[in-house]
């Protein structure tokens, strides 16, 4: 294998598993120190390519993430190495979140490879509405840049934000000092509940907030039912 090979290897995305909170914490740990002691990122600095705060955003951004949506079935989570960031999914075969609740599911392999953006989000239920609400920070995106998507019960936000080219707008001459904003697509998925309305869901930006509302039925599709034999 030649070195141009191996570096095409090394450096195409990647798909990892791992079962334990401490074993991603030890994989970090190296993955980070490997990065900050690499040759190559001292070369981009000296370079001018990028700044010490760029690479820690980077890592920064890169650390596990936390699952802010459960659902009502107990089972083992597991976080999932994919594109650049862990998000922790939900194993096992299909599930169907608890009426008024969500819960996060990994997005599919294709769409995965593309990923290196994960806007924060919290999501409520409006009781006096009936409302599922999800609010996804998103500053600096246009309404353009953003797809809200329901399929099969599932609620599917993304979106692309293009990477700015600073000397395109400051000129050959600029340095930059501090760069901290993010930039890249992004895709996050959740499983709705049975009783959530589908043709009810609305989307609303407000001050680099998107909100998007789902309504729920106060009785869940597919709830029990006696059947009288004849």
């Amino acid at each position: 294998m030649s070195e141009k090979q191996a570096e095409s290897r090394d450096s195409a995305p990647q798909t990892q598993t791992y079962g334990t909170v401490e074993e991603l914490r030890k994989y970090i740990e190296t993955t980070r120190d490997r990065l900050v002691n690499d040759p190559r990122t001292k070369q981009m600095i000296d370079s001018g390519e990028a700044t010490w705060d760029e690479v820690k955003s980077y890592l920064r951004e890169r650390a596990p993430q936390r699952l802010i949506a459960s659902g009502p079935t107990t089972t083992t989570s597991t976080y999932t190495y994919s594109a650049g960031f862990w998000c922790p999914v939900t194993q096992g075969g299909t599930f169907t979140a608890a009426p008024n609740t969500v819960f996060e599911v990994a997005c599919d392999a294709e769409t995965a490879k593309k990923i290196n953006l994960r806007p924060q989000v919290d999501v409520v239920f409006d009781a006096k509405a009936n409302q599922l609400v999800f609010g996804f920070d998103l500053p600096g995106f246009k309404k353009d840049d953003i797809s809200v998507e329901t399929e099969n019960r599932c609620l599917s936000v993304s979106g692309n934000r293009p990477k700015i080219n600073l000397k395109e707008v400051y000129g050959e001459q600029m340095k930059c000092l501090v760069a901290e904003r993010n930039f890249g697509f992004f895709c996050r998925r959740f499983q709705l509940p049975p009783n959530a309305i589908d043709d009810t869901v609305s989307a609303s930006m407000q001050d680099g907030v998107l909100f998007v509302r789902i309504s729920t039925s106060e009785k869940a599709a597919g709830d029990k039912k006696k059947v009288s034999i004849e």
